[in-house]
């Protein structure tokens, strides 16, 4: 149960460390672009607090402000220094949950529709439990290994669920290496300074790892530091450091129980009791409860106050006087309470104003999947209406929805290359029209709607044409999505009202007519791409519809593409009733 607990808590239920690649990508911008400008293009694309980001509570809650001044506990290393350090695999966003309070509903009950995506998988890593006895009445789902209690599901007159938040719990730390005798440091040592003392490095031994396929067992043993297990090394100014990862709840893991023990044993009476308990779970999500008459949001996690003087996406010195100092209290996180929108989405997006993205997310800037959540304003709404709109969001194309009419806009300033890119940003338009959808309605294995192919093949070279004039060689290093910079830098170029405006504009390196010019060669270079590839009807082109298969791969079968939770609940409580 405590390793489960472990590899739940290292996987879903983390955000950060990555400040060392990060540190990596600045130094290359500052050799580029200059320090300046390298600086405000790394904060830029960063987006770690832009403020058009959709967020679940638009109440401000203030943690890691980007810095304004020097910042003499963070470091930026050498570029391509880095030795031994695995990149972090990407995240996918595919938990939701879409709340509608009573005042908005048809029969004037809180409901929602909500649910967190694990990965498909067979068999799952997800299983559904129903628990009664002992004091225990809920039912729901939970981690194979962790599953004493219901995790994700419904008590006696509540529901609760979860999306990952990805908050920053964790921090790469630059241990400044030296000898044993604390002299001139040097590459290979074992010993590093701390406190002003040269402190040797520890051993952990973590098992025998069994050998599959012929292959060998495996011993796993590392060193650690004071902050944890060392993952690599890095030079800075030419010294030597290792690199040592530290997470909040590394060790702390059965300490979740608590939160989950109360939610099983029914201790959850009203909005209030879900946030006093959902505060003690220390992995990083966003936790959501309904009941019949009210909602409530808790983003939680075990969540460090960094020391003034340090940059939340750089890696900290690790000599000891720019260690954490503590951690936010309860109320320092974000929550709501049947806000007055009458709503509460998510799509593993910001939590709220003011809160920072983990330094490993890139992507919290204004192009956000929930955004699809926001024209369900309507008020009268039906159960079946808001599991609709979910459905829709999840089998909608975000880039055709939220960004593609910006660039249309731009496109529109000036006439075609030709007849067929021309068709091709109408077909798009077209498919938009009829929701954007990627679903396969006759199975033949392709989205139904030319746009989609025209969109697949011309959207990655439209943001290439947006960033290429500034980032150049660099563009395909820089981590994360850019959606979100083709959309607010676009909109700058327009005119458009934008708020916390790029340091510098990108497409066209901010000339309108060149940027139309490289957006419209992207267009024909897609239709081009597809007259070859597909032939030269651009209403016969069409996209491979998304299939899903099975891991570890037991089941032949696949499902279609979606983007959409693994267990999801739909749910709407009409009186207290049992839950078996």
């Amino acid at each position: 149960m405590l390793a489960s607990t472990s590899l739940i808590g290292a996987v879903f239920g983390r955000g950060g460390g990555a400040e060392v690649r990060n540190s990596d990508v600045l130094a290359k911008l500052r050799a580029q672009l200059g320090d300046a400008a390298g600086t405000g293009v790394f904060r830029d694309l960063r987006a770690a607090q832009d403020p058009e980001a959709p967020v679940t509570t638009t109440e401000t809650f203030n943690y890691d402000p980007v810095p304004t001044k020097a910042t003499p506990g963070s470091a930026v290393i050498d570029a391509g220094s880095v030795r031994g350090l695995s990149a972090l695999a990407p995240v996918r966003h595919m938990s939701n949950a879409l709340l509608i309070g009573r005042h908005r509903t048809a029969d004037h009950r809180a409901e929602a529709v909500m649910g967190p995506q694990v990965g498909y998988y067979y068999p799952e890593i997800l299983m559904e439990m129903d628990l009664h006895g002992g004091g225990l009445d809920a039912r729901g789902a939970s981690f194979p290994g962790t599953s004493i209690y219901v995790e994700l599901g419904r008590g006696k007159q509540f529901a609760w669920s979860a999306t990952s938040s990805e908050s920053d719990n964790t921090d790469q730390f630059l241990e400044q290496l030296c000898n044993v005798n604390g002299t001139a440091p040097t590459r290979d040592s074992r010993a590093y300074l701390y406190n002003g003392t040269c402190t040797p490095t520890t051993e952990f031994d973590a098992g025998v790892l069994r050998g599959a396929n012929g292959q060998p067992d495996q011993e796993v043993v590392f060193q650690q530091t004071v902050h944890g297990p060392v993952a690599g090394t890095a030079t800075v100014a030419g010294k030597p450091y290792a690199i040592s990862t530290l997470r909040s709840t590394r060790g702390r893991e059965p300490m979740n129980a608590i939160g989950f023990m109360a939610f099983n044993e029914n201790r959850v009476k009203n909005a209030n009791d879900f946030l006093t308990w959902a505060s003690k779970i220390e992995y990083t999500f966003n936790w959501f409860y309904t009941d019949r008459s009210q909602q409530a949001y808790f983003s939680s996690g075990r969540l460090p106050k960094r020391a003034k003087g340090t940059d939340q996406s750089l890696p900290t010195i690790g000599t000891g006087q720019w260690d954490w100092q503590g951690f936010l209290s309860p109320d320092e996180h974000p929550h709501a309470i049947d806000p007055s929108s009458g709503s509460l989405f998510s799509w593993n997006n910001k939590p709220a104003p003011g809160f920072a993205a983990a330094d490993d997310n890139w992507s919290f800037g204004a192009f956000q999947h929930v955004s699809l959540f926001q024209p369900f304003a309507a008020n009268g709404v039906a159960l079946n209406d808001i599991a609709s709109v979910m459905n829709k969001a999840a089998t909608a194309d975000d880039r055709a929805v939220l960004v593609w009419p910006t660039v249309e806009r731009v496109l529109a300033g000036s006439p075609a290359p030709d007849a067929r890119s021309q068709q091709a940003v109408d077909l798009i338009s077209q498919w938009i029209g009829q929701g954007a959808s990627r679903l396969d309605r006759d199975g033949d294995g392709k989205v139904d709607a030319p746009g989609a192919a025209v969109l697949d093949s011309a959207f990655p070279k439209v943001v290439d044409a947006v960033v290429r004039p500034v980032l150049g060689d660099l563009t395909g290093s820089i981590p994360g999505t850019r959606n979100g910079t083709v959309m607010k830098d676009l909109r700058t170029l327009l005119g458009d009202p934008v708020a916390g405006a790029y340091i510098r504009r990108y497409c066209g390196n901010g000339d309108l007519a060149v940027c139309r010019a490289s957006l419209w060669a992207a267009v024909k270079a897609a239709a081009d791409q597809l007259a070859v590839s597909q032939g030269t009807d651009p209403t016969a082109w069409r996209s491979n519809a998304s299939r899903q298969g099975f891991a570890p791969g037991l089941l032949p079968n696949t499902i279609r593409g979606v983007n959409r939770p693994t267990f999801q609940q739909v749910v709407e409580f009409d009186r207290p009733v049992s839950v078996r």
